[in-house]
């Protein structure tokens, strides 16, 4: 789902063994993950889950890094690649997720705005009838007689 943190985990879990069984060419894969999951600071919306997430990428990096000097040129090659499948798997929806984090982010800095001054509030839309989304006209009233 885009949690560097998470991928920064199972680099540790797989690293240490704590997943069941030490896979180095594994711990390797999911540093690769977590360490390519940085964002530019000047991304729209940055804040400060982005940066947490850096600092999660940033110790990705560190630990793929030492785990490269462990691993053959064969598993490291290897490992490379399946966190680059990984990425191009899941980018979409780790974009997705983040659009929506930040839009809802705005949209709640909207409302506090709104709240904290009444004068600026929107007078509310009437509903809008699924079947039929054209507001009906008045009806004219029927002549009696």
């Amino acid at each position: 789902t885009g949690d560097i943190g998470s991928a920064l985990m199972m680099g540790h879990m797989y690293a240490t063994g704590e997943s069941g069984k030490r896979d180095l060419p594994r711990a390797y894969t999911w540093y690769s993950i977590a360490a390519a999951g940085k964002l530019p600071e000047d991304a729209p919306g940055f804040d400060d889950v982005d940066a947490a997430q850096n600092s999660f990428a940033a110790d990705g990096e560190m630990e793929r890094d030492k785990m490269a000097g462990l691993l053959s040129a064969k598993q490291e090659t290897n490992a490379q690649k399946r966190a680059g499948e990984w990425w191009m798997k899941h980018q979409d929806q780790i974009a997705k997720l983040r659009a929506e984090r930040v839009a809802t982010k705005a949209a709640l800095k909207a409302a506090e705005e709104v709240a904290a001054n009444p004068r600026k509030r929107k007078p509310p839309t009437p509903p809008v009838d699924p079947l039929n989304p054209a507001p009906a006209a008045p009806t004219p009233p029927t002549p009696v007689g």
